[in-house]
């Protein structure tokens, strides 16, 4: 029943968010607030040891995002984090998970290219360079180059699919929650779903 209530808000909220085109009119995020009572009921995406964090860790407030590269409102999302986490320090924690669309092998890819530079101690620079920038191989492999990763082991790692595990992972988990479309955010366990300015969160 939880799940299908998450997936009644992602359909209502997300997907226009995510297959609009640049021209579209765009809902008032002010308006959305009002409108939206925040969520009382919680959902379960535990913490894993290996997942990427930004934050404290003894935080008030642990946020778990679902995104996509490939999504124009995920990238804007991730901008408002930042803030957020320059404003609250340790007091906040937030998570990274993939939300990779199944045949899109290039979105695939990419999530894979920052678990692989996640392995080399740089997956936060490679997941903000991977926003807005094409996601073909060539593209990562020059990503991985400024970064100064051992670029060989990181094609190699691309590959093999060495990281395909960890992002099928992350797929299951949001596909349990009822979660098909980013950017989708538990925060506490309670769900921002779609782009929200920093005065909505």
């Amino acid at each position: 029943m939880r799940s299908k209530i998450l997936v009644s808000l992602i359909l209502g909220l997300v997907l226009p968010a995510c297959t609009a085109s640049p021209t579209s009119p765009q809902p008032d995020p002010a308006a959305a607030t009002e409108a939206s009572p925040v969520p009382q009921t919680r959902y379960l995406a535990p913490v894993q040891p290996d997942d990427p964090g930004l934050g404290g860790s003894a935080p008030l407030v642990t946020v778990v995002v679902f995104s996509d590269y490939a999504c124009p409102p995920c990238a804007r999302t991730w901008k408002v984090l930042d803030h957020l986490l320059e404003d609250h320090g340790d007091d906040l924690r937030v998570i990274a998970r993939s939300l990779t669309m199944p045949g899109f092998g290039d979105g695939e890819r990419a999530a894979e290219a920052a678990l692989a530079a996640g392995a080399q101690g740089q997956f936060w620079p490679m997941h903000r360079r991977l926003f807005g920038a094409p996601l073909d191989r060539a593209t990562l492999k020059a990503h991985a180059e400024a970064l100064g990763l051992d670029v060989p082991r990181f094609l190699e790692d691309l590959d093999l699919g060495t990281f395909s595990g960890p992002r099928v992972r992350h797929r299951r988990e949001a596909v349990e929650l009822g979660i098909y479309f980013g950017p989708v955010a538990l925060v506490n366990g309670r769900p921002v779903v779609g782009f929200r300015d920093e005065r909505a969160w």
